[in-house]
């Protein structure tokens, strides 16, 4: 008792002088930086397998006791104790080291000084039996990390066992040294690896976009991850009927769906809920929900939620099923002192489909729920008649693509400074162009088309079973497109 005790006296103690020697005088600069390892005791070719030695890490500041507690992992080995003194982190086996040709010893980027102030990247500490020459490496890096803390996971191809785990650098750079000949799979997660199954539905992740990575004899590979956002599925928390013949579904991610009862449903029965979902990869079901109807008696009108254009349509969405049959809408357009009547369609039961041919304003009465409560106003709305795709507007991009694949390829061209988005996809000659695009600034990414996904989203990749992200390429500079322009000859290289 008496020795743990003096313990926390001392981290209190270099806690408060730690503090004194690194606060900053009047007007001096603020502290920003984090710990800076300066030396290890031990050369990290030397061999401590199957000794008691203790590894010594010297930092050029004091270390933040809370900071240790988990920011050390010796790979595959859990018995050994930890020391913070001032500057200094002293590991030492409880017995002795494991008997293993190499040991590796991480230390997180979190690792922080008396101020709060991380490291920028991850230590990395391998040591080597003299007889082991096997010095495999894998050197990657991850892009479009946001500037996050990303866990690195190296699995063994053979049967999705985690070998080790590693943290990117704060470039998004990351490695794993003196690895063993055979086939791995990387997966990087924003923050940590705790559960792969759940960690891609809640968080940012990528993965390689190979089957697998191969290594042989002193072999060193370099691996492009590009991180995307989780493969959400959600699930139905609650149903709330607004009346006898619709409710609204409630998802756990707090969003809305309606949903139509069916007619031969009354109050008392049981209702099984069962709809269709999709995520930026795939469709799926969600789980069965389960609730009972009530009797609820409608006497409030339809209201307009909001109205939008697509392509060639106006739509106009309302907050209920809207009446067909007898008690239908109504469209109309005035020409001088008359109305002419117009056509329209049921995008679904909640949405009225009207055509851009016209550029005029349109009336919308005679507007039923289906249980025939009016609404008492005729609505009217202008529409903007759809502009023609081949008015000059802006400039065009002609480039190439090198790749040897067999996948279709799409290139996405990403506004910088506007909110346009162009796609267009690789022909046979594996040539593509985008042609009359709006003014400004882009970017450009070229990617694999995988199975049935989403072509506007990049696949990357899925865990259970393991499936590959899509190799992409990245055009390294930011393009100028103007009115008039044509920009030739660009290139995509995709590895």
């Amino acid at each position: 008792m008496r020795t743990i005790l003096k313990y926390y006296i001392l981290i209190l103690l270099l806690i408060l002088i730690g503090c004194a020697a690194q606060m900053s005088p009047q007007g001096g600069p603020i502290d920003t930086q984090g710990p800076q390892l300066l030396n290890i005791s031990h050369s990290l070719n030397s061999n401590i397998s199957n000794t008691d030695e203790k590894i010594i890490f010297y930092f050029d500041e004091f270390i933040n006791p809370i900071s240790i507690v988990n920011a050390i992992n010796i790979i595959n080995f859990k018995d050994y104790d930890y020391q913070l003194r001032g500057k200094k982190i002293i590991l030492s086996p409880k017995s002795r080291w494991p008997n293993h040709n190499i040991i590796k010893i991480n230390i997180s980027r979190n690792l922080s000084d008396l101020n709060g102030n991380t490291m920028n990247e991850p230590i990395q500490s391998s040591f080597a039996k003299p007889e082991f020459k096997n010095k495999n490496i894998i050197n990657g890096k991850l892009i479009n990390t946001n500037n996050t803390i990303f866990e690195v996971g190296l699995y063994s191809d053979k049967d999705d066992l985690l070998i080790e785990k590693t943290e990117s650098n704060n470039l998004g750079e990351f490695q794993f040294q003196y690895l063993e000949e055979g086939r791995y799979i990387i997966i990087a997660v924003e923050n940590k690896i705790i559960d792969l199954e759940k960690d891609l539905m809640i968080r940012r992740y990528g993965t390689i976009s190979n089957d697998y990575i191969e290594l042989f004899e002193q072999d060193s590979i370099y691996s492009l991850i590009r991180i995307d956002e989780p493969i959400e599925k959600l699930e139905i928390k609650s149903f709330r009927q607004i009346n006898n013949s619709f409710g609204m579904v409630m998802l756990n991610n707090g969003i809305e769906k309606p949903f139509l009862i069916p007619k031969n449903k009354n109050s008392g029965d049981s209702l099984d809920i069962n709809i269709n979902l999709s995520n930026r990869i795939e469709k799926y079901a969600p789980k069965q929900f389960r609730t009972f109807i009530m009797n609820i008696i409608d006497t409030i009108p339809p209201k307009v939620l909001f109205t939008n254009y697509n392509e060639s349509d106006f739509l106009i969405t309302f907050d209920e099923p809207i009446s067909r049959g007898f008690n239908s809408p109504k469209i109309f357009v005035k020409k001088d002192t008359t109305f002419n009547k117009i056509d329209y369609s049921f995008m679904d039961s909640f949405t009225l489909q009207v055509s851009r041919n016209i550029d005029s304003t349109i009336f919308v009465e005679n507007i039923y729920d289906t249980y025939s409560n009016k609404m008492s106003d005729t609505l009217n709305f202008k529409i903007d008649k759809l502009v023609s795709n081949n008015i000059l507007k802006g400039g065009n991009i002609y480039g190439q693509i090198d790749y040897d694949g067999n996948f279709p390829i799409i290139v996405k061209a990403k506004g910088v400074d506007t909110d346009y988005d162009y796609y267009n996809y690789m022909d046979v000659n594996k040539n593509f162009s985008f042609i009359n695009i709006n003014s400004g600034f882009y970017e450009f990414i070229a990617y694999e088309i995988l199975d049935n996904y989403d072509s506007t989203q990049y696949f990357n990749g899925q865990w259970g079973p393991f499936k590959r992200a899509s190799k992409l390429g990245i055009y390294n500079d930011t393009l100028e497109v103007r009115t008039h322009w044509d920009i030739k000859n660009m290139s995509i290289f995709i590895k």
